[in-house]
Parts: C-alpha cells; structure tokens; sequence
C-alpha cells in the first residue's frame, strides 16, 4: 500500500506538475502570497485529510536573509476548533532538509478529544517580515517523519509519502525606483524655422522599469506641458504637430513610467521661429499661348498685417499688353486704387520697356494676414513671337514698389522678396482634318492646304487623305486648297451626256453631281457644260472651260481657331 501511495504521488509530480492533493488523502500546504519587502504577513497553513487528526507537529525551513519569523511567530488558524497551539521552537538546532535554506521553525497543535477532518483547514499562520529585496522566497516542509507528521484520534501517525507537502512561496514585487528616459531627436538644438506645422520626433525608454505611461512636451522649459502621441508601443516612437508661431523656445521632455517614475530630457533645446519676410511674386500660368488674354495673379506670401501695396510691374511691349488689373481673391474689403500707364521713369529690368504703377488699399481698418495671398490680377493680351521668353518684372526701386503694415511701418526690397517670372510665348493650337472624294468618300492625297491669318502655313495631305498644321498662333484663319492632275481618266462623254439628260428634266442629279457638272462655274447647269466636257474628253485644248481642274467645298471659309479644329473637305474633279 505504502509503495502503491508512493507511486501514485511521484506520477502526479511528473506528470501533471499539480497540487499533490489531487491523489493524497492527508496534505499540508503552505499558503503562497505576494507582499513588499519590509512587509509583516501571516502565511496561512492549511490541512486536508479524510481521518479525523487531533495532533498535527511541522516544522518549516527558510531563508533568513529573506524572511525573518515575528513573535508570537505562529498564530492559530480560523479551522483550527477545538485544537490549540502547543509548542513553537525558532531555535531548532538539526539539521536542514533543504540545503538552499537556513533556518527552521517546529510547531505543534493537539487538543483533548477534539479533532480536524477536511479540506483545506487554515490550521495556523506563520507570521513572518520580509527582510530581503530577493522577488522570491520559499517557505518548505522539513518533510522527514520525526519533523512533520499528523496523528489521528486512533492514535495513528500519518508521515510521508502518505502525508503530502505543498510548500509556500513569498513573492516580492521589484520596486521600481529607476526614472525613465525621454530623448527629443527633432529638431536639433539652435534650429531656426520659419512659422508653421514643425513635426517634433522623439523617443522614450524604461528598459529596467515597468514601462513608460505617458510622454510630455514643454516648449517653455517646463512651465506648462503637452502630451505626446505615441507612434509604437511604449513610446519607443513619439510626435508631436506643432504650429509654431514667430518666437524662441526651450525644448524639453518627460517621461513617466507605471510605477509613477518620472524622467526628463537632459538639456533644453533652443529653437528660434523667424517670421520669414513679406514676398510679393507675380505667379506665371504656365506657357501663355499666344493669341490669348492670360491672368497673372499677384500673390503675397507671409503677410503680417500689410494694410497696403504699390506695385510696379515692367513687360515687354511687343510680347505683352496690358489690358487691366483687378483686385485678388483674397483682398477682401480692399479694392484697386491707382493705376498709372504713364510713369514719368523708365523701366530698370532687362528685356523691359513699358511699365504700370498700380495700389491694392484698404479702407484704413482691414489688413492682410497669410500665405499665399492673392491681392491683384493682371490680364495681358499675348501678341509676341511664339517659342520666345518674355520677362515680366518688379520694379525694386522703394518708392515704386513696397508695402505697408497697419503700424504705419513702410517695407521695400531687400526687406521685401520680389520673385519675378519668365514667361514663355508658345503657340500650340491645331487645324486637322481628311480630304475626301465626293463620290466615293476615297481620301484624295497630295492637295495643297493653305492657312492665313495670324500666320500662314502650307501642308500636304497624306495618302489618308490626312493633313495637320499644329503649334498655330491661336486666332482667325482662312483656308484654301489646291490639287493639280491626277485624275485617273475621271472625265467621259458619259458625263457630257448626264448633263444634256439633266438640262432635260430626263435625269435628276444630286447636288454634289450638279457642282462637279458646272465647269464654266456659274452655278447653272447647261448645255455649255456638256459641250465643254465633251470638247475635254475628245482632248481640246480651248472651249473646255474648267474641266478638268480639281475643287474643294469648304475653302475660302474662316475658322476661328480655339485650341484645336477639325476641318474636313470634299474634293471634287470637274466634268
């Protein structure tokens, strides 16, 4: 029985690594429980046994340098009943079971006819201080019979293997007293930015700690914080969106870990914010296609409270004309004052010769503030050569450009930026279209198209009967076309005798045949074109009018030129 018992406790130890009471009738446990070092507890004992026991003897080993025993040093348990506490030995001198410990500590409980039976009976409390900073420590059963063994009221005594031992364990939470570290990694120290959003990036660690809990910003060095986002878990990676106004700032973090830890970035950082200097720019739309009115907004960046501009704008005269200026989008409650053609100066910027002196006011109570404002419009009609720059300037000089504040405070060149643009003249609109035979929509190839009006091109069609004129000077054009041979012994007596049938009501023919037909070209249809067409096919050289000769329907028109035209044409041969 004893080695089936035996037995049967070892496969619980190995097997399933679980409490031994699983398989045990008779078990002491020692109670496991987490207190602070320098914490005094009473660590509950408990029995569990299925005979009633009327005297119970344990003795318990320790680490004294972990644990050190209170008096009374061993209180009653609530189960304990009619049983008592007997007696208590802290001065045990025999030797340890368990050589990893120091001390030992013997107890008993007996009473007269009484007795304990059940599970998990607290039959005492050791009351114990934690003395030592170790997280654990092991209170074990001296478990050899002379040292722990439970009597029953039939005066049999229970030991080991048939008594089972759970031993007690003390854990101590490391007390966390290390601060954590917070870092800024941008911006560096002494940077200087302009106002706007500045994206400040940092990190912060507790590597021996708990873990960070939070992470602040100051930009005042300390006065007031502001939290952070964190961009991974723990605040490994943090941010912060700042809009920065003009100023200067002193950087600094800290991090605050679980356990209440606070630490701080080791130097403020200093960073300047520079208000950036007003700029007026004359902001180009691209190329500007000749032919064309284009706008040219005048925009101003970093507006600090500018109640007024003068501005002085120089061009090219045979590029550029000037056809008005009207006030921008974002002036509101300012309108165009003065706009002067005639200026008693001359124009200072290369590639220059005329010039316009113009002012955007207020009513002397509104004011600009921002970026990118657009306080004026200029329109230009564009009349220059194609594939050419043509400047557009500031005139820098103090009195003819500048601005003013709502502070009276009066800003010209260099304080104030000028950007001035170059602009490109190109001419990039197109006529296309096909040139197709009347009769049977075949393309008819190598005709001579002809455009005129702001400039005149010459092309040929293709064997697609396919033509295109592009990079065209954008404006009214008339087209005209011209084909010469190539008839392909289109003309017969046939055709003369179509004639003589329609000028006799015998035969009706289209429109389109009508105009092929009339080669004296005076918009009748008579016997003259029939004789004509066939004094041509009997090869005449005289009295055969136009026969012959090649004509095109929607010539001689205007096309007003938008981008891009399609012009198609119906070629016809005469006779």
């Amino acid at each position: 029985m004893i080695v089936q018992k035996y037995t049967r406790w070892l496969l619980s130890v190995i097997l399933f690594m679980s409490p031994i009471s699983l398989f045990a009738q008779h078990q002491i446990e020692i109670a496991a429980m987490e207190v602070a070092v320098g914490d005094t507890f009473e660590v509950p004992v408990f029995l569990s046994s299925t005979k009633d026991i009327s005297f119970i003897q344990m003795t318990v080993e320790y680490d004294s340098l972990q644990l050190k025993p209170v008096s009374p040093f061993v209180l009653p348990g609530a189960d304990l009943g009619g049983l008592q506490l007997g007696l208590i030995n802290t001065q045990l001198n025999r030797p340890l079971q368990d050589t990893l410990l120091t001390s030992k500590l013997l107890f008993q409980i007996s009473g007269n006819a009484q007795s304990l039976t059940g599970n998990d009976l607290e039959i005492a409390q050791l009351k114990m201080v934690k003395t030592g900073a170790a997280d654990t420590a092991r209170i074990a059963f001296d478990t050899r019979g002379e040292y722990c063994s439970i009597s029953t009221t039939e005066l049999a005594d229970i030991i080991e293997p048939e008594l089972a031992f759970i031993d007690g364990m003390i854990y101590s939470p490391v007390l966390d007293t290390v601060e954590p570290k917070s870092i800024i990694h941008f911006p560096v120290d002494g940077a200087e930015f302009q106002p706007g959003l500045i994206v400040i990036k940092g990190s912060a660690y507790d590597s021996l700690g708990s873990g960070i809990a939070s992470v602040e910003l100051s930009l005042d060095d300390g006065m007031t914080w502001m939290a952070v986002i964190a961009d991974s878990a723990n605040f490994d990676q943090w941010h912060y969106d700042w809009q920065a106004a003009p100023g200067s700032y002193d950087f600094i973090t800290r991090a605050t870990d679980l356990a209440g830890n606070i630490g701080y970035s080791r130097v403020p950082r200093q960073i300047t914010i520079v208000q950036p200097a007003t700029v007026l720019e004359l902001v180009i739309p691209g190329a500007a296609q000749v032919g064309t009115t284009i706008e040219i907004p005048l925009q101003m960046h970093h507006a600090d409270n500018i109640s007024f501009v003068q501005t002085t704008v120089e061009w090219d005269s045979s590029a550029l004309r000037l056809q008005g200026v009207l006030i921008g989008a974002n002036a509101n409650g300012f309108s165009i004052g003065q706009l002067n053609r005639n200026l008693p100066f001359s124009t200072s910027a290369t590639g220059t010769n005329t010039h316009a002196l113009f002012q955007v006011a207020g009513n002397g109570v509104n004011a600009l503030t921002g970026q990118s404002l657009e306080i004026a419009v200029l329109h230009f009609s564009v009349i220059g050569m194609p594939d050419s720059l043509t400047a557009l300037a500031f005139d820098s000089e103090c009195t003819h450009t500048y601005v003013s504040t709502a502070a009276l405070q009066d800003i010209c060149a260099p304080e104030l930026q000028l950007i001035s643009p170059v602009l490109p003249l190109v001419a990039q609109d197109q006529i296309d279209g096909h040139v197709l035979y009347y009769a049977n929509n075949q393309p008819v190839d190598d005709v001579t198209i002809t455009i005129a009006g702001p400039e005149t091109r010459t092309v040929m069609t293709d064997q697609a009967g396919a033509y295109v004129i592009d990079e065209l000077i954008r404006g009214s054009y008339t087209m005209t076309a011209m084909k010469s041979g190539n008839l392909n012994n289109a003309i017969s007596a046939s055709d003369a005798l179509a004639i003589f049938q329609s000028t006799a009501f015998v035969r009706q023919l289209t429109p389109a045949q009508i105009r092929a037909g009339d080669v004296d070209r005076n918009g009748l249809l008579t016997g003259t074109d029939a004789l004509a067409v066939l004094r041509y096919a009997a090869f005449f050289a005289a009295g055969t009018a136009a026969a012959g000769e090649w004509e095109f329907s929607a010539t001689d028109s205007v096309i007003a030129l938008q981008r891009q035209h399609t012009h198609d044409l119906s070629a016809y041969i005469l006779g």
